[in-house]
């Protein structure tokens, strides 16, 4: 079996004549040639300092950001401790209670010496005995015995549990206990009966 011979595709006269009207290109003039690399040198430097330029803008954008993100922290920091500051003046009924009573937590919850944390209790256990002494309403007056009577339990808890306290902290916290169970009682009667 014989292969078929295939035609020559440079015998085809369309493409000999396509061919021939291709011609030598003339070499490059050397001045055009010079003209052209000093247009990209000149565009690549103008790309170069652009980009450079928008990295110093782009690093002042951070920098901007990031004063204004500190400022910005500092303010909110600054202006929690303003109101916590005059939140601890409050009253059940005002307004900042709920924070006087938030930064007593946060302060108890970051305490971790159990004996810190029993003189914090008692101070807080003064502190409602005092408020009860100044607030009226009776609802008001609940919601303080509650937390005062948890803070006192809380405070026993811990001082059974540290065990060496003085007889000083425990008269303290016997004295705490009497004054709300005093203070519970007198708001539980009606109102206008006298107090046992």
């Amino acid at each position: 079996m014989n292969e078929p011979e295939l035609p020559d595709p440079f015998e085809d006269p369309a493409l000999r004549d396509a061919l021939d009207k291709l011609t030598d290109t003339p070499p490059r003039d050397p001045r055009a040639a010079e003209r052209g690399k000093a247009a990209f040198l000149t565009q690549a430097e103008a790309a170069r300092a652009g980009q450079a330029m928008a990295k110093r803008e782009s690093a002042r954008a951070r920098r901007r950001l990031l004063r204004l993100s500190l400022a910005a922290t500092g303010a909110f920091i600054l202006g929690g401790a303003a109101v916590t500051l005059v939140a601890q003046a409050s009253r059940p009924n005002d307004a900042l209670y709920s924070v006087k009573l938030l930064s007593e937590e946060a302060r108890l919850a970051l305490t971790f010496d159990e004996r810190a944390q029993l003189d914090l209790l008692i101070e807080f256990s003064n502190r409602r005995l005092d408020e009860l002494q100044t607030t009226s309403d009776r609802a008001a007056q609940r919601s303080v015995i509650l937390r005062l009577e948890w803070q006192v339990n809380r405070a026993a808890e811990i001082a059974v549990r540290i065990g060496n306290v003085d007889a000083g902290v425990a008269a303290s916290l016997q004295r705490l206990r009497d004054r709300a169970e005093r203070a519970r009682r007198a708001i539980q009667q009606p109102e206008g009966t006298p107090t046992p």
